[in-house]
């Protein structure tokens, strides 16, 4: 007969399943309560959380059976059966048990897919992929820059300005001359210049030549 190989609570690292469950022993009918850990395609059990080694281990294989056997006296049973023994075990409550006789079961159909068994991985619900957000496009702006408006060039005020010098057949009195000097400078233009007023005023004041000669 193998002997066993020694496993450490510690050694088996992460497991598929563990906890408290109390099993009937194999020679002598008794009820102990170990610590079981499944791990792969072996189910281990210990007396306590931190033993170095194992108590006992129910090696899984393909025919192995694990069923629910029910309630008797409060305490809810499960069964795993092997082509040697069949290990009568107890949980404390109906959902521990049944959580143990699914993590078993999952452990021996992974032994009837061929190959290793499948460590348990926990689900992870794929999120729905978004589609990638399209960028928008960089573009050159193409559109029409409105033109520069063109500043009005200052141009000189070449407009004729009437009566700025008295027709050719005017003759050429004192106020023909004072009108088209007034005429030809800008700041006597102004209707409320003083200067203007004063120019009036002295234009007027000038006697005649007719008169100086006289």
């Amino acid at each position: 007969m193998a002997t066993k190989q020694k496993v450490s609570v510690s050694a088996l690292g992460s497991p598929d399943k563990d906890g408290f469950l109390t099993k009937q022993g194999g020679s002598i009918k008794t009820w102990k309560k170990r610590w079981f850990v499944l791990k792969g395609d072996t189910l281990y059990y210990f007396k306590t959380q931190k033993d170095p080694e194992q108590t006992g281990e129910i090696k899984l294989e393909k025919t192995t059976k694990c069923t629910n056997e029910g309630k008797k006296k409060g305490k809810v049973y499960f069964a795993v059966s092997t082509p040697n023994r069949k290990y009568m075990i107890h949980a404390d409550t109906e959902e521990s048990a049944n959580q143990w006789v699914d993590k078993v079961n999952k452990a021996i159909e992974a032994l009837n897919g061929g190959g290793a068994p499948k460590q348990e991985v926990k689900e992870v619900k794929e999120q729905p992929k978004e589609e990638p957000k399209e960028e928008p496009k960089t573009t050159m702006n193409l559109e029409k820059k409105e033109e520069p408006k063109e500043e009005p060039k200052t141009t000189l005020n070449l407009e004729k300005k009437e009566n700025a010098l008295p027709p050719p057949s005017t003759p050429l009195t004192r106020e023909n001359k004072i009108l088209a000097a007034k005429n030809a400078v800008p700041f006597l233009q102004d209707e409320d210049s003083k200067v203007l007023e004063f120019w009036q005023i002295w234009s007027e004041s000038i006697p005649d030549s007719d008169e100086l000669s006289a």
